[in-house]
């Protein structure tokens, strides 16, 4: 299952878990950096209740003169090792149960886990527009996130 920008509310949040809990693979794109912060913080709790994510405030990384002044990349090492640029905006995510599976620079960004029967792999970097863009990278992590 593949969740692109996602904004849920908690009754749809629930029952991507049960998909969880019986066995699926998901793929949550989170849309949450951008939210509002009203609508953000929602986000955050729900994200945080539902999956047990820990997400922190969106980081822009070319909007502001607190961005990052470089080609930002994000660095995968699940399902596969490779770099994908971003250039707007990133969660920062923690998991105690999961295992982080992309960072940038030092910040987590990607994790991976494993909900009853399940796994859920949660992107706070989105990924759809590189792959509408026709990204290779971004291609090629997709095409190994479908075989693993």
């Amino acid at each position: 299952m593949i969740l692109p920008a996602v904004f849920m509310d908690e009754s749809k949040l629930a029952r991507v878990r049960v998909h969880l809990e019986n066995g699926s693979l998901v793929l949550f794109e989170s849309g949450g950096a951008f939210l509002n912060p009203e609508e953000f913080n929602f986000h955050r709790r729900l994200m945080r209740s539902v999956f047990g994510l820990r997400l922190h405030a969106p980081v822009p990384l070319w909007d502001s003169a607190d961005s990052f002044k470089q080609s930002p990349y994000v660095d995968y090492q699940w399902p596969l090792v490779t770099k994908v640029r971003d250039f707007s905006r990133m969660i920062p995510v923690e998991c105690e149960r999961g295992e982080t599976i992309a960072w940038f620079q030092k910040t987590p960004v990607a994790v991976r886990l494993r909900i009853g029967k399940g796994t859920l792999v949660f992107l706070g970097s989105p990924l759809g527009p590189h792959l509408l863009a026709g990204d290779r990278e971004a291609g090629r992590w997709l095409l190994a996130f479908r075989s693993s």
